[in-house]
């Protein structure tokens, strides 16, 4: 997982990551007019430089979207997306105290 100021930690335990399965999101039905390279935090599972055959999937957090791999999802009604964000950025800084940072 990193953040968009460049703190990166590697996880092995993927228990660590389970809840973002708990976020309330739906798929978007429009793509997002911002750049993909503005996100705030970004999870890459099975990262290629890491993890050899294997497919590498992205979860990028940016300010009003989620994008996992080339799809766009939106909080669901009547979900705080800043919840969201702040789910992102507690994981980010917990792994990072448990795991250090790269």
């Amino acid at each position: 997982m990193e953040s968009s100021d460049g703190v990166k930690v590697y996880v092995w335990n993927m228990q660590d990551l389970a809840s973002l399965s708990s976020l309330q999101i739906e798929e978007a039905p429009l793509e997002p007019a911002d750049k993909e390279e503005d996100w705030l935090y970004r999870i890459t599972y099975n990262p290629k430089d890491k993890v050899s055959n294997s497919e590498e999937i992205t979860v990028s957090f940016h300010r009003d979207y989620i994008q996992i791999g080339s799809e766009f999802y939106l909080a669901k009604q009547g979900v705080d997306y800043d919840d969201i964000l702040e789910w992102a950025k507690s994981k980010h800084e917990y792994l990072v105290k448990e795991y250090g940072a790269e």
